[in-house]
């Protein structure tokens, strides 16, 4: 598991500061301990207006010293204002937060991933059982 020290989290701040960001989450291998030798990083944000892809590009190279990351190819980047509900559900819920400008802001975010995703759910099943009638009739 990652840990920062205090040039790191002052760092991650101005970064943030830079972006705008409400919120920065480190989720996927990194999180949950399944790291090997081919492992990225995936961040997850949330930001007051919408990062140009320059500017979110400057994002990722920002957060690549911070995260000690040697190549860009290792560094996946979601945008938590257009991930859908199930990517949004599994960050919030399998995160960790590495940046968050508000202390509730997580907690209601996570809140409404959970609300979203069980919304929806009836559309994933009835998404899954047309794809299992398309395979079944190959």
């Amino acid at each position: 598991m990652i840990t920062f020290d205090q040039t790191q989290k002052k760092a991650l701040i101005e970064l943030a500061n830079k972006y705008e960001l409400k919120l920065v989450i480190l989720f996927g291998s990194q999180v949950s301990g399944r790291i090997h030798q081919e492992s990225d990083f995936d961040v997850a944000y949330f930001s007051e207006k919408e990062l140009s892809l320059e500017e979110e590009s400057g994002f990722m190279y920002g957060l690549m010293p911070i995260l000690k990351i040697r190549d860009e190819r290792l560094v996946n980047i979601v945008d938590m204002k257009t991930a859908g509900p199930l990517m949004l559900y599994s960050v919030t819920s399998k995160g960790r937060v590495l940046f968050e400008r508000k202390p509730s802001f997580f907690l209601s975010l996570k809140l409404y991933a959970w609300k979203v995703f069980v919304d929806t759910q009836s559309f994933r099943d009835n998404y899954f059982r047309i794809v299992k009638k398309r395979i079944q009739a190959m």
